[in-house]
């Protein structure tokens, strides 16, 4: 039975996902600071901050030794802190690290560690990123979570390059309105059907993948 981890398990897309992939089969591992209420007991729950970069590897190996490694990795993380539009860099520097540990350098940690497990599951294994438009799109307010963001997407676009030969397949994906503006709140139950047919598909689709609900992948100018 194949696993997929799940990091960043909340109650919208995180447990989404989780059930989508348990009912196709998968054994599930999430990873969270605190087990969501709504999580079925039968997901297997590890302990897991993301702002801590450094424990991304404890992680990866806990999974490994309990589940197995996983062949489809969901990054979910995301910390995002706010500021006046007008007043960009107000952010002291304790909260842009902390920013970037969660959107970049732990993304680029569990990506890392995935890999080492694809070595294992081989071909068609996935790594998949829940994104936004700010790796295209200058939204005020929100500077430090678009560095992030953009930070792991150039990750994902150079990963989805260097691994193809080996068959493994990064994503970036980005929900969408038809008219291309963001879709706030996002929707749990259609990231988690997407992110199951695009691990379910062997090979490697656009990596920025923006789609629109019930349309599927659609591309937007910058």
């Amino acid at each position: 039975m194949d696993t997929v981890l799940i990091i960043g398990a909340g109650p919208g897309i995180g447990l989404s996902t989780a059930r989508t992939f348990q009912n196709a089969g998968y054994s599930i591992a999430i990873a969270s600071r605190t087990r969501h209420e709504k999580a079925d007991p039968s997901f297997r729950h590890f302990v897991f901050d993301a702002a801590k970069p450094d424990t991304v590897k404890a992680l990866f190996e806990e999974v490994t030794a309990s589940l197995g490694p996983p062949k489809a990795v969901v990054y979910n993380a995301a910390q995002r802190f706010a500021t006046e539009p007008e007043d960009p860099f107000a952010l002291d520097l304790d909260k842009v690290q902390e920013t970037m540990a969660v959107n970049a350098m732990s993304t680029y940690a569990a990506a890392r560690e995935a890999v080492k497990g694809f070595q294992k599951t081989g071909s068609g294994s996935t790594f998949i990123m829940t994104g936004n438009k700010l790796n295209t799109s200058a939204i005020t307010g929100v500077l430090c979570f678009g560095m992030g963001k953009s930070a792991a997407a150039h990750m994902i676009q150079n990963a989805s390059v260097s691994y193809k030969s080996k068959g493994y397949k990064f994503y970036y994906v980005d929900q969408r309105q038809p008219d291309g503006g963001p879709t706030i709140p996002v929707d749990g139950a259609a990231h988690a059907k997407l992110y199951l047919d695009l691990v379910n598909d062997p090979e490697q689709r656009q990596w920025d993948y923006t789609f629109v609900d019930g349309q599927g992948y659609m591309k937007f100018s910058t």
